[in-house]
Order: structure tokens, then C-alpha cells, then sequence
């Protein structure tokens, strides 16, 4: 029995789980938009099982901080894709495992998702470290370190560009 191709993609497209499947896919390409930049950098999208979000964290500092924030996430992720398609959320942490969102960067862009080191980020956004007396890039092997004193260094910016404005 021959199927034409007309045939076959209709009923491809028609299917309810493969249109579910596509909005998870776009999910993915545009998490930090859907959750927010902060939860993006804490939590990463790891899949799904029925209707649990299965999310990944460097260290667990940030699954803690992340596990207050779940019932937000749940609200944004179930408005993105426009009905509800999970009610609970797993954190686990990333040990390596390379999250979806990063996977979809990368598919999108066409090359290599390269991290960057605090040093970079820091000269990246203008700002040296070194005007707080502490080396930026001594927190390297402890993420957790690192994102507090990141989270630091923009308390610090934003107090500085207040001043400048009043």
C-alpha cells in the first residue's frame, strides 16, 4: 500500500501529541524567556515524565532556592504552552547531563553552546572585579561561590548606577 507524502504529514500534523510535542520543543529554545532569567540560570529543563517537569541544578543551594519557586514555574511553563501540562516539578542536579534548553540553543544557532568563565562574564559586562578586592575568577570550582558573589557584584552595580542617577 503506497501512502503519499500529503498523506502521511496531515496525519503527522493532526495528531494532538505531536502538536503537544512541538510546543515542549519551542519550550525548550525559549525557557529563560518563559521563567525569567534568574530561575533559567538556577534551573534547567531536563524532559518531562506524564505530568512531571523534570528540572536540573549545579549544586544543591540552588534546588532549594529553586524548590520555593516551583509553584511560580509551574504557572509560567503550563501558560506557555497553553493548558496544563504538568502539576508537579522534580529537581535533580545536572552532574554533567547537558539540559534541553541548551541542547535547542545549540540545534537553533548551528554550533557549539561554550561556557564562559567569571572572568569573561565580568569583563563581558564591563565591571573588573578587582574594584571589589576580590579575584572573580577564584570561584570557578564552586559554582554556588561564584553565583552569590555574582549576585553580589550586581547589588553592588545597580546601588552605584542609583547614586549616579540621583
Amino acid at each position: 500500500m503506497a501512502y503519499q507524502a500529503r498523506e502521511i504529514l496531515h496525519g503527522l500534523w493532526s495528531d494532538p501529541e505531536h502538536r503537544r510535542r512541538l510546543r515542549l520543543a519551542r519550550m525548550w529554545t525559549s525557557w529563560s524567556k518563559i521563567v525569567g532569567d534568574h530561575v533559567a540560570e538556577l534551573a534547567r529543563p531536563l524532559g518531562h515524565n506524564k505530568t512531571t517537569l523534570l528540572l536540573g541544578v549545579d549544586d544543591p543551594m540552588a534546588m532549594q532556592e529553586i524548590h520555593f519557586q516551583t509553584s511560580a514555574i509551574l504557572e509560567a511553563v503550563n501558560a506557555a504552552l497553553g493548558e496544563k501540562c504538568f502539576d508537579k516539578v522534580r529537581l535533580d542536579l545536572l552532574n554533567g547531563r547537558s539540559p534541553l534548553d541548551a541542547i535547542a540553543q545549540t540545534l537553533v544557532r548551528g554550533r557549539e553552546v561554550r561556557s564562559r568563565s567569571p572572568r569573561q562574564a565580568f569583563d563581558d559586562a564591563g565591571f573588573t572585579a578587582g574594584d571589589l578586592g576580590h579575584d572573580a575568577g577564584s570561584f570557578s570550582a564552586v559554582p554556588a561561590l561564584e553565583r552569590c558573589y555574582r549576585a553580589y557584584v550586581r547589588l553592588v552595580e545597580e546601588t552605584r548606577a542609583q547614586k549616579n542617577r540621583d
